[in-house]
């Protein structure tokens, strides 16, 4: 625990806590989300120094998932998976092979034809969630600039999964109805000109990952 009665230090203190991670308007991303042009366009700066003090999500319900609910659980994820494939035009996504031996937190694919900032562009205000890959690579980051060694890496494998790597819900609040419409939601856009977002107040739909 830290008690402070300085709001800089506090401030700092949040930004340490979480990756070093800031918003264009200098507020740690634990108290501010950042304004939906600064989620889409990644417009977010990182100190040299952060820590990971969060406990990993599903940490939390181990108490609560016997073996037989999570069980149930991982069925219901790979029914979604299942529309997911079934839907989504692969033509213009690559989708991802879900092994029976895991548990997703979501459905990844990568987008052949367009930027995914343009995808989530035309998905805000669609009231259909979506992610995307929210850390840049570190050659972009200001404050991790002056440690780079090779300055002839362009990560460009990095690159490529941060402009075109997408992830789908497989949270409890969706159902199989909603999957599909989220699927069909998705052909409809990729080749649609992205809206323009220009809302600088910060954004309250949007939990880390997926925004919407």
């Amino acid at each position: 625990m830290l008690l402070t009665n300085n709001p800089a230090f506090e401030q700092e203190a949040r930004i340490l806590l979480h990756e070093g991670e800031k918003s264009c308007q200098e507020l740690s991303t634990k108290i501010s989300n950042g304004s939906a042009e600064d989620i889409v366009n990644g417009n977010f700066e990182y100190i040299d120094k952060g820590l990971n003090f969060r406990p990993f999500p599903p940490s939390f319900s181990i108490p609560e998932n016997k073996a037989i609910k999570a069980d149930k659980d991982k069925y219901r994820k790979f029914k979604l998976c299942d529309i997911y494939s079934k839907f989504l035009d692969k033509n213009n996504f690559t989708l991802f092979d879900i092994k029976d031996n895991t548990n997703p937190l979501y459905f990844p694919l990568i987008a052949k034809t367009a930027n995914v900032e343009d995808i989530v562009s035309n998905f805000y205000n669609s009231n259909h969630p979506i992610g995307k890959m929210m850390y840049t690579t570190l050659n972009k980051i200001k404050g991790f600039s002056k440690h780079i060694i090779n300055f002839n890496d362009n990560f460009d494998n990095s690159e490529n999964l941060y402009k075109q790597l997408l992830f789908l819900p497989l949270s409890k609040n969706i159902n199989e109805k909603t999957a599909k419409n989220i699927a069909l939601f998705l052909n409809s856009v990729i080749d649609q000109k992205p809206k323009q977002i220009n809302d600088k107040n910060e954004i309250k739909n949007f939990d880390g990952l997926f925004l919407w």
